[in-house]
């Protein structure tokens, strides 16, 4: 890539025939009950090439209500019609109308990756070649909760399946002394998650500086995932400053660059920046600055986890992404899980091994982990 281009301008101008839309929703009912929704996008054209995307809103009732999509161009008789001819940034622009305030990011990363991967597919072409980069095995991190009794057991399933497997580890109130000691005896921690910065349905567990502070401790060499850095949990993670990474904070550029002081690593959600541009901005601020990139999920239930996958392996494949196949979601676990790390394409289009057009990630299924 010359020092002129961008990563978001060798995307921008590929060009994309789109005649119709779809969606399909998908649905996967949580251990703990919650029945987590999702919308599969597809755009095709007159010759009935597809490319996909999903939308990873959060509520439920957004994708139960979701009506057609319509994107009828100028003059058209059929209102209801979706079509578009010209770019990825002219396909940006044009999908402003169907973008709402509250849930629209989700909506328009859904709908730009399933340009993008169409506009790849008609250009025979893979992501890969467009960005100048080559995929590579991505390894990945199994993203687990402990459960409301903090049962470190919940590891052991998984190791008697995939003994090399590496976890990020969700905090909860419920840990003890004697979790953080079950924890680094495990020596698997890539990533502790705690979870300071969600909130509404997803309100994260209270802070506490004391498990802060022996978490970092027993856990040398694990990234610290969106503490509070406010009052004595600051003070606690004062050490381990270098450590810190940041996740539900980062919605936009602005937000990585705006933080009291430049991270060595961040989690990356590519949904949650809201539109390949932002995508791509991040990842060449990143690249250009020296800061770290591992992948997050967003329990995407089709396409988003292979595309979240194909990123993580052309961007940041050894990195401890947590990307895992959704067979890891299973409980029992099935008996040979696919193991870290994954093989990904290269394939056509964007989301190497989206069903429609054959197999090409060794071992991803539907599903996701968080």
């Amino acid at each position: 890539m010359s020092t002129d281009e961008t990563t978001w301008s060798r995307l921008a101008s590929l060009n994309v025939a789109i005649d119709g839309a779809r969606l399909e929703p998908r649905a996967s009912r949580t251990s703990s009950g919650w029945v987590r929704r999702t919308t599969r996008i597809e755009l095709f054209d007159a010759r009935e090439r597809r490319g996909a995307g999903e939308d990873v809103t959060y509520d439920g009732a957004v994708h139960l209500a979701r009506a057609p999509l319509a994107l009828p161009e100028a003059g058209a008789r059929d209102a209801g019609a979706f079509r578009f001819r010209g770019t990825l940034a002219e396909f940006s622009r044009a999908i402003d109308p169907l973008v709402d305030e509250v849930e629209g990011d989700y909506l328009r990363f859904g709908l730009e990756a399933a340009a993008l991967d169409l506009a790849l597919v008609q250009a025979d072409a893979h992501l890969g070649d467009v960005v100048g980069r080559n995929p590579r095995p991505v390894r990945f991190a199994v993203s687990m909760g402990l459960g409301p009794l903090a049962q470190v057991e919940a590891l052991d399933e998984v190791l008697e399946r995939a003994p090399d497997t590496r976890f990020k580890i969700d905090f909860s109130e419920a840990f003890t002394d004697r979790t953080v000691e079950r924890l680094a005896a495990s020596g698997r921690v890539d990533v502790l998650d705690l979870k300071a910065h969600y909130h509404g349905d997803f309100q994260g567990p209270a802070p506490d500086a004391r498990l802060y502070g022996e978490l970092a401790s027993a856990l040398p060499n694990a990234w610290l995932e969106d503490p509070t850095l406010d009052g004595a949990c600051g003070e606690a993670l004062a050490p381990h400053l270098e450590r810190v990474t940041w996740d539900a904070p980062l919605k936009s550029l602005a937000d990585l660059t705006g933080l009291a002081t430049r991270p060595r690593c961040i989690n990356v959600k590519p949904s949650r920046f809201g539109s390949i541009e932002t995508l791509c901005a991040v990842l060449d601020h990143c690249a250009q600055n020296g800061i770290a990139c591992y992948g997050g999920g967003q329990f995407e239930l089709d396409v988003g986890r292979r595309q979240i996958q194909e990123i993580a392996a052309l961007w940041y494949p050894d990195a401890p992404n947590d990307v895992a196949p959704g067979l890891y979601n299973a409980r029992p676990l099935p008996a040979d899980p696919p193991r870290s790390p994954l093989v990904v394409g290269p394939g056509w289009g964007f989301g190497a091994g989206d069903s429609d057009r054959g197999a090409s990630v060794r071992g991803a299924s539907d599903g996701a982990s968080r």
